[in-house]
This record gives structure tokens, C-alpha cells and sequence, in this order.
């Protein structure tokens, strides 16, 4: 098998090819000529959803505002948001009316490992920009860290230790 046929996403993307007659995908003719094409074939399948039989990613959505990071997982297909935390109400307003069945912690600081496995959550993954008003060029108070926003960084690395996802993004 070559590596720059099979790397990562980019085989996917170089191999997605929609028949606009039959509307259905199939493979292109340079990769059903390559020398691997049975092993290719036998990872293509034209039903789409069926493409990549991988479980989904389950993700707890930090500072979530509206749900940005959890949009652009969900729409990937490979992610399924389990839990926010969210501390401003209108942005839980938006995240219940966009994901009504998915439980939304309000405070950080308060929020912890044990409590998500009590309540049934174990993300693999956890997303969130904590807030970066003291770290930020246009602070004027030049806080950093230590600063009483900023420093929710700790709070979220406090999670990442006590929940030892797979992953973690962190903006």
C-alpha cells in the first residue's frame, strides 16, 4: 500500500467523486487503477453513510457559547456532543433550542469528572476557547493567567486531567 494514496482524510477527499447521472459516488478511474485497488475497493462503499464504520467521537463542549465548536464537529459526521458547559444564559437558551436533549453544566469551576461519569458522560473528546480577555494584546490589565478570566485555563485543564479524554481542542 503507498502512503500518498492512503494518508489520512486526503485519500477521501482526492477519491470523492459524485456521478451526476446516477447521483451516486464512486471511485475515479486513476485510483481503481492503482495497484492496490482491491484493498482501495474494499474500503470504498457507495453508500455514503456507510463509508466509515467508525463509532463517533462523544464530545463535552466547554465554554460553548452557542454551540460553534459543536456545529462544525456535528457536521463532519464523526462527533456527537454529550455535554456543554455554558455559564451565560442566553447562549444556553440557544444551545437547548439547538440540542434539547443534551445536558448543559453552567459552571466550570463547579463541574467535574466524577459528576459526568455519575451522570453517564464520558467524552472522548473535549472542546472549548476558555476566555482570553486577560491574555489578549488589548488587555489593560495585563493579567494573564492569573486573571479571573483567563485563568478558567486551569479549570479546563483541571477537566482534562480528570477526565483523560483522547483529545482535546483547545482555542
Amino acid at each position: 500500500m503507498t502512503n500518498n494514496i492512503l494518508q489520512g482524510h486526503e485519500f477521501w477527499k482526492e477519491t470523492e467523486s459524485l456521478n451526476n447521472q446516477t447521483n451516486k459516488w464512486e471511485i475515479p478511474n486513476q485510483i481503481k487503477e492503482t495497484t492496490n485497488k482491491d484493498y482501495i475497493k474494499s474500503l470504498w462503499n457507495t453508500n455514503r453513510e456507510k463509508e466509515i464504520c467508525l463509532p463517533k467521537l462523544k464530545v463535552l463542549d466547554l465554554f460553548s457559547g452557542i454551540g460553534g465548536f459543536t456545529t462544525g464537529l456535528e457536521r463532519t459526521g464523526y462527533f456527537e456532543t454529550t455535554a456543554f458547559c455554558e455559564i451565560e444564559e442566553p447562549c444556553q437558551k440557544v444551545l437547548k433550542k439547538n440540542w434539547p436533549d443534551v445536558p448543559i453544566y453552567t459552571d466550570i469551576t463547579k463541574l467535574t469528572g466524577d459528576t459526568l461519569k455519575a451522570d453517564g458522560i464520558t467524552p472522548d473528546m473535549l472542546t472549548g476557547g476558555f476566555p482570553c480577555q486577560d491574555i489578549s494584546i488589548g488587555s489593560k490589565t495585563g493579567d494573564g493567567l492569573d486573571g479571573a478570566r483567563s485563568g478558567l485555563w486551569f479549570e479546563y485543564k483541571r477537566l482534562i486531567d480528570e477526565i483523560g479524554p483522547r483529545f482535546a481542542l483547545v482555542e
